[in-house]
C-alpha cells in the first residue's frame, strides 16, 4: 500500500515538472534577440548620422546623383576661378555639359579634373556665422530649425553653361520692371512703385483691387513684392556701365506668415563669371545687404591658388 502511494506521488511530480529545454528551443529566442539588437543598431545609425533631407535621387541624371551630396572636396573652375569647395558646401554639383534635371545624358561624361568647369551647385548655410552642415551638431541644428525663425539660408550658384552671362542681374532688374509696369499688363501682374523705400530698397507691389473679392491684389495668396536695391559702397562701375555686383533683385511672398520666402538674385562679377540666388524667410529681408556680402565672401573664399 505504501509502495503504491509512493509510485503515485512520483508520477504526479513528473507530470507537474517542466519538460527539459531542447537546444532548438533556447537557440530561437537568442537569435531573435540578437537580430532585434542588430536592427535597432542599424536604425539608430540611420537616424543619427548626418544626411540630407529628402535624399531620393532616382529622378536625377546619374552624374548629378553621384555628386548630389559630395563626400569629399569638390574642385573645379568656377566662373574663371579655380576653387576647392568643402563637401558640406557642395550639394547637387553639375559640371559643364552635364545633363539638366530630367534630361538624358548625351554621351559619356568627360573625365573630371581640378580644372573642369563647374556649372552649378548649392548649399545651406546659417547666417550670420556662415557655418555649413559640417558636423553632427550643425546637422542637428539644421534639422531642428523652425521655418518661422530660422537663420538657415539656401544658396545656389550658376556658372559656365548654366550662367546667364555678364549683365544678367541688370537685365533681370530691367526686364522685371518693364513687365511689372507695362500699362498693357493685366492685374495682378501690373505693379506700382511705392513712395516709401524699405530697408534701402525700392518697393514694387501689385496694383489695384481684385473685383472677385474686393481685396487688394497685393493681398492675393500668390502675390509677391519686388525689391530693387544696390549695396552701399562698392568699387564703382567698370567705366562702361553699372557695377552689377552691387545690384540686388529680390522677390518676396506676401503671405501673412513669418516663414514667407524671399528669393534674392545677384551677380558674382567681375571676380567670378557667375550668379547667385539666395532663399531666406522674409523676416531676414532687413539683412539683405549683409546677406549678399557674406554669401559673396563665402563663395569667393573657395578660391585656391593655381599650382605652377
Amino acid at each position: 500500500m505504501v509502495e503504491e502511494k509512493e509510485k503515485e506521488k512520483e508520477k504526479k511530480e513528473k507530470s507537474t515538472r517542466p519538460a527539459p529545454i531542447t537546444p532548438l528551443q533556447w537557440t530561437v529566442p537568442v537569435l531573435l534577440i540578437a537580430l532585434t539588437v542588430a536592427l535597432l543598431g542599424v536604425l539608430w545609425t540611420w537616424a543619427t548620422q548626418p544626411r540630407p533631407q529628402g535624399f531620393a535621387d532616382g529622378f536625377q541624371p546619374p552624374q548629378m546623383a553621384a555628386a548630389q551630396f559630395a563626400t569629399k572636396t569638390v574642385r573645379g573652375d568656377l566662373g574663371g576661378m579655380l576653387v576647392a569647395i568643402p563637401a558640406h558646401f557642395a550639394n547637387y554639383v553639375q559640371y559643364e555639359g552635364d545633363p539638366g534635371l530630367g534630361d538624358a545624358p548625351k554621351g559619356p561624361r568627360p573625365v573630371i579634373t581640378p580644372k573642369s568647369k563647374l556649372g552649378s551647385f548649392g548649399f545651406h548655410v546659417r547666417y550670420p556665422e556662415m557655418v555649413g552642415r559640417d558636423s553632427l551638431a550643425h546637422w542637428q541644428d539644421y534639422r531642428d530649425r523652425k521655418i518661422a525663425t530660422t537663420h538657415w539660408i539656401s544658396v545656389g550658384i550658376n556658372a559656365a553653361d548654366m550662367y546667364s552671362g555678364a549683365g544678367a542681374v541688370i537685365r533681370l532688374r530691367d526686364n522685371s520692371l518693364r513687365s511689372m509696369l507695362d500699362p498693357a499688363s493685366k492685374p495682378p501682374y501690373l505693379y506700382e512703385k511705392l513712395a516709401d523705400r524699405e530697408f534701402d530698397l525700392e518697393v514694387y507691389a501689385p496694383k489695384g483691387i481684385d473685383p472677385a473679392n474686393g481685396k487688394p491684389y497685393r493681398e492675393h495668396t500668390h502675390a509677391d513684392d519686388v525689391f530693387i536695391g544696390k549695396l552701399a559702397g562698392g568699387a564703382g562701375g567698370d567705366g562702361a556701365g553699372e557695377d552689377e555686383s552691387r545690384i540686388a533683385v529680390i522677390k518676396c511672398s506676401n503671405r501673412p506668415l513669418a516663414s514667407a520666402p524671399c528669393r534674392h538674385d545677384f551677380s558674382l562679377e567681375p571676380v567670378m563669371h557667375a550668379e547667385a540666388r539666395v532663399i531666406y524667410r522674409r523676416g531676414l529681408l532687413p539683412e539683405w545687404q549683409s546677406i549678399q556680402k557674406r554669401v559673396t565672401e563665402t563663395i569667393y573664399g573657395f578660391s585656391v591658388a593655381e599650382k605652377k
